[in-house]
């Protein structure tokens, strides 16, 4: 029996093809990171407000302690750089930045969601908004990995993530490329 377990073969996510199933994976991520990065300069503009003016922008809220509102800025820069990190490393056809970029988005996601339900009362909405949020979530991070997974493997299925076969050829592992 547990010759038979060694000799199995370990289960692979299955990887997209397309981003929001109709533009080139590249593309869609390199969106989805400017995305990214618009709403955490926002975020990170919301909290300076609310440390430096008492809340002129988003109201003070006695809610949010200092620590807090610090730990959430910490949280929101690493984001924001990890997203540029990631769209640079997007645009030269490099996996580092994109595969530091979804880790991190995973485990932001899974503790996002445990903090959630550990933190205390929340009702039906709350739920539900949280449920959508971390599936919009999983899908950008399904996304990014897919795309992290198709340049690791160079030739045709980078080439169909919208990298050129010549850049994605050069930076995989795979092909002989870069050391990661």
């Amino acid at each position: 029996e547990f010759r038979k377990m060694a000799e199995a073969k370990p289960v692979e996510i299955p990887v997209a093809d397309k981003c929001c199933f109709c533009i080139e994976l590249k593309l869609g991520v390199l969106i989805l990171c400017v995305i990214e990065m618009i709403f955490a300069g926002l975020v990170i503009l919301s909290i300076f407000s609310n440390m430096l003016f008492g809340g002129a922008i988003i109201g003070y809220s006695p809610f949010w302690p200092f620590w807090m509102l610090i730990v959430i800025l910490i949280v929101t820069m690493l984001e924001f750089a990890f997203a540029l990190w990631c769209f640079i490393d997007a645009r030269r056809a490099m996996p580092d930045g994109i595969r530091v970029f979804w880790v991190y988005k995973l485990v932001a996601v899974v503790l996002e969601v445990l903090f959630f339900l550990i933190g205390g009362y929340w009702g039906f909405g709350e739920f539900v908004s949280m449920l959508i949020n971390a599936g919009i979530s999983l899908y950008f991070v399904w996304c990014v990995y897919s795309l992290h997974q198709a340049l690791e493997g160079g030739g045709d299925g980078a080439a169909a993530a919208g990298f050129t076969k010549d850049d994605a050829d050069s930076n995989s592992p795979l092909m002989g490329g870069s050391k990661v």
